[in-house]
Parts: C-alpha cells; structure tokens; sequence
C-alpha cells in the first residue's frame, strides 16, 4: 500500500513539474553571483587599471581613512583611478544632503592633494553622482 502523500508533497511536485521556483532564493543566489568585492581592482574599458571602493553605510570616521589607504593601495600597485562609491545621501540626516559624499570630495580638495591628481563625477554607468573617479598620482 502507497503511503498518501502530504500537501506539502504535491506542492513541491507542482512547482516542479510546472517550473516554479522560489523567487527569494533566486534573488538571492543571483545576488550573491553579481556581489564584488568592496575594493576589487579591474580594468577600465580604456584600459587603465581601476580600482572600486564602496563606502555606502559607513560613516565619515570609517569611510575616511577607508579612502585615504584605498589611494595609498593605489599608488602602491600603480593604479591609475579610483572609483569611490559614496552614494546620493538619500538616507542622509537631514534628507537628501549627501553627507558622505560631501565629507569625500572635501577630503580630496584638502588632505589628498598630492597624493591625486584629480577627480570627477563618475559616468552614470559607473554610478554618476552617487559616485566620484579620482584619478592617481603614480607612487
């Protein structure tokens, strides 16, 4: 005699036999495959060494010396550009004033001047203006 099976059973069955997959756990596996590393160094499309820094939920006492050894990092191994990830500030106190951001760009106009050689925007497919490319003074 063949024991009945559960619901639970024919749901999984169903799902199966239909296709359906859990779509939490696929977000999360795609989630997982698509994750760099917060300061990995890839080549840009001109072929210039960059290296990426992701501040995002960090504040200024953590992001700051975050990007001041990132530079360093990148006039050691002779990379020529910094992408920094700061964000637009919309979970900024008071809304939308872009702290971090604010507190990156000050940095680079006043304590990092020798160690760059300048910085910009970044283009909208590198994150525009929640993120700022420093280019670096080779070491």
């Amino acid at each position: 005699m063949q024991k009945p099976k559960s619901n639970a059973d024919l749901i999984l069955q169903h799902l199966d036999r239909y296709g359906i997959r859990d779509k939490d756990a696929m977000a999360q596996l795609q989630k997982k495959t698509r994750e760099k590393k917060p300061s990995a160094a890839v080549e840009s499309k001109r072929g210039v060494l960059r290296k990426r820094l992701d501040l995002h939920g960090m504040t200024i006492e953590t992001a700051l010396p975050a990007l001041s050894r990132a530079i360093d990092d990148c006039r050691e191994k002779g990379i020529g550009e910094l992408l920094v990830i700061h964000g637009y500030g919309l979970h900024s106190q008071p809304v939308g004033e872009g702290v971090l951001k604010k507190a990156v760009l000050e940095y680079l106009e006043q304590r990092a001047v020798s160690r760059i050689r300048d910085y910009s925007p970044a283009m909208t497919r590198d994150g525009g203006p929640g993120a700022t490319l420093v280019r670096i003074v080779r070491g």
